[in-house]
């Protein structure tokens, strides 16, 4: 479905679209790691931790985030928190 008010939405919210592609990466990663590990024995899986983090992800994926037809204030929020999740899953 194409909706001509989503035409040219990418260049002003780049820092959203890239901050989910970063946690998303980073999310990969710490969920490898973790699995690795607990395939070793050496710790037991972080299923809660990882979905605490995955859930804010998840959630700003959803409807007019990531086309950028939301208000600065959504995106603000969604920047915030990708920081927020970075940190948790282990980036910097």
């Amino acid at each position: 479905m194409y909706l001509e008010f989503h035409c040219g939405v990418f260049a002003p919210k780049a820092m959203t679209k890239q901050g989910c592609r970063r946690v998303e990466r980073l999310l990969l990663e710490a969920e490898s790691a973790a699995t690795q590990a607990t395939v070793e024995g050496l710790l037991a899986y972080p299923f809660d931790e990882l979905e605490q983090l995955s859930r804010p992800t998840l959630v700003f994926q959803f409807h007019d985030v990531l086309p950028g037809t939301s208000s600065a204030w959504v995106h603000h929020e969604a920047g915030s928190q990708y920081t927020r999740i970075s940190e948790g899953a282990g980036g910097h």
